[in-house]
């Protein structure tokens, strides 16, 4: 996990538009999950495969970037159907060439990303955000995890290091926060009415990008 792809992640959930309080709420979870996940991992008490986990990690850009877009243009159901597409030919993809190893973790994945697309076109409820948005919590808990176990910490420090390295994801995160809405607030300002459309072009190139990291740390 490099850290730019926490700040992608960031900056797509800010792409949703949400109100101030909604937010906050949507980041806190974000950061429990993350933070339960980082103390577990780095304590050795779960040990997931860090290459899918950082291949997921990716894959959590894409689909709250997706769901950006659809929330934008209303159309989840045509994006539901077009990441049906895209899982069935990775699928296919993993079979031929890939790790196999992995094929039911990322077959439940594909099932999840077209349930949680199709609840939302029918259930626009704030609180399937949430749930999601901890569920990947849980897994950058886990990239970060990794980044510290590299560090090399003597075991005797390894507590104080966790919460030093926590405290310090959460002060960086609270500051891209705010230095990216205030990108956002002023580009709001500046092109108006268009801001709508930039959101989409911002969150296509996000998922683009999510979607590069999944397949290159997948393959």
């Amino acid at each position: 996990m490099s850290g730019f792809d926490h700040l992608a992640f960031l900056l797509a959930l800010l792409l949703l538009n949400l109100r101030t309080k909604k937010l906050i709420l949507i980041i806190t979870g974000f950061t429990i999950g993350h933070s339960i996940t980082l103390a577990l991992g780095s304590l050795n008490l779960i040990q997931p495969s860090s290459q899918l986990v950082e291949a997921l990690i990716g894959y959590s850009i894409v689909i709250i970037s997706v769901e950006s877009v659809a929330s934008l243009s209303n159309n989840y159901k045509f994006y539901r159907k077009f990441l049906t597409f895209i899982w069935a030919v990775l699928l296919m993809g993993i079979l031929l060439f890939g790790n196999q190893k992995f094929v039911i973790g990322l077959l439940g994945m594909g099932i999840f990303s077209y349930c949680y697309l199709g609840l939302l076109a029918k259930h626009k409820e704030f609180s399937l955000t949430i749930l999601v948005t901890c569920l990947f919590g849980l897994i950058h808990g886990f990239g970060f995890a990794g980044n510290l176990s590299s560090i090399g910490l003597m075991e005797g420090r390894l507590l104080p290091a966790i919460f030093g390295f926590n405290l310090g994801v959460e002060l960086g995160q609270i500051l891209v926060i705010i230095l990216l809405s205030s990108v956002l607030i002023l580009l709001e300002k500046v092109i108006d009415k268009n801001m709508n459309d930039a959101r989409v072009y911002m969150a296509s190139g996000l998922s683009s990008l999510g979607m590069f990291w999944f397949l290159e740390r997948l393959f």
